[in-house]
């Protein structure tokens, strides 16, 4: 089920689109943003909203970062998207104007990811109806039943319209948590059940992936989003592919400034993972303006609310891409040297 798009076409060179030079874009899972239940101040609350000491730290990061392209997860549903909503007119209140919209929701009835942009979706694509076979053990009988799963929460897949010569296919994730699911422990023995539904989530993206590299490989492509795992995972591992693979997808492996790569703080462990990432393809590796792109990390002299952890679990990512022609084809040498083909 999609929740609901705005395509809102206009004409490219009446926005001035003909000379945008560069584009940002930011993943951020902004942790639970709407009315749930929740730890406020190290204790617990039933059917919270977002503190408002949180939503002002997401708001002034979001006003440092200026993504031009944003993409969250972790917008609480709620009957007329209330929270799509707020969330959308928090930003403008701020500053932050994007008219262009899309969200999708899957099996999982409680959150949802989001797409906002500056510039206007050429197509939107959902992808939330593909399903994966699992073996489900009943924890009384110990009786094996065969059922078809979809992905969580579903797979935002937009094209992006950035200048009139210029489109991306940006896809967005979020992955099923690391919640132990014992009840498909036996869908492949040896894996437990929580990582064989992220890793056939993580199949369904690929094979959605391969499909568009294959039919127009010159296409940017851009997939980015909360896949709550570890690069070596097997999840992340169906993502990337082989890298003999005719066309290949590369890790931007982003860091901030002190060179730290990881994304999430888990609160119950203190301790830190690399969960969230960007991926992209070769046509838009080579747009990728490295020395703005980053893990998003307060300075050290900030105020508390431009420290991430007053906001959200995670940390915010930040790709800037040149989207100018390209006067002439990059030669094989320009690819860095631990993402150069063999």
């Amino acid at each position: 089920m999609i929740g609901w798009v705005f395509l809102g076409w206009s004409i490219l060179t009446a926005l001035g689109q003909e000379n945008v030079k560069e584009v940002t874009v930011c993943f951020w899972n902004v942790q639970n943003f709407g009315v749930t239940d929740r730890f406020i101040e190290g204790r617990p609350q039933k059917a919270a909203m977002k503190p408002d000491s949180e939503i002002k730290s997401m708001v002034a990061i979001l006003g440092r970062i200026k993504p031009d392209i944003l993409g969250v997860c972790e917008i609480l549903q709620a009957p007329e998207d209330e929270y799509v909503k707020l969330f959308i007119k928090t930003l403008k209140d701020a500053g932050l104007d994007y008219p262009h919209q899309a969200t999708v929701v899957g099996e999982d009835k409680r959150i949802q990811t989001l797409f906002l942009s500056r510039f206007p979706f050429a197509s939107v694509e959902p992808l939330n109806t593909e399903t994966f076979e699992a073996s489900q053990t009943d924890a009384k009988t110990k009786v094996v039943t065969k059922l078809q799963l979809k992905v969580g929460r579903g797979i935002n897949n937009v094209v992006i319209q950035v200048t009139p010569e210029f489109r991306m296919r940006t896809m967005m994730v979020h992955l099923k948590s690391k919640r132990p699911y014992p009840e498909l422990d036996q869908s492949n023995p040896g894996e437990p059940g929580d990582s064989f539904v992220r890793r056939n989530e993580a199949l369904i993206l690929k094979n959605a992936m391969n499909r568009y590299l294959a039919e127009k490989p010159e296409e940017p492509l851009l997939v980015m989003g909360d896949f709550n795992d570890t690069i070596r995972s097997r999840a992340l591992q169906t993502v990337l592919g082989p890298k003999d693979a005719s066309v290949r997808i590369f890790d931007l492996w982003l860091t901030d400034y002190f060179g730290d790569w990881w994304t999430h703080f888990y609160i119950p462990d203190k301790s830190y993972e690399r969960i969230d990432y960007m991926f992209v393809s070769e046509p838009l590796f080579r747009r990728l303006v490295k020395e703005k792109s980053l893990v998003y990390r307060g300075n050290q002299t900030d105020p508390a609310q431009f420290n991430s952890y007053a906001a959200s679990d995670h940390r915010a990512l930040v790709a800037v891409f040149n989207v100018e022609p390209m006067k002439d084809k990059p030669t094989e040498s320009k690819l860095p040297a631990q993402t150069k083909k063999p």
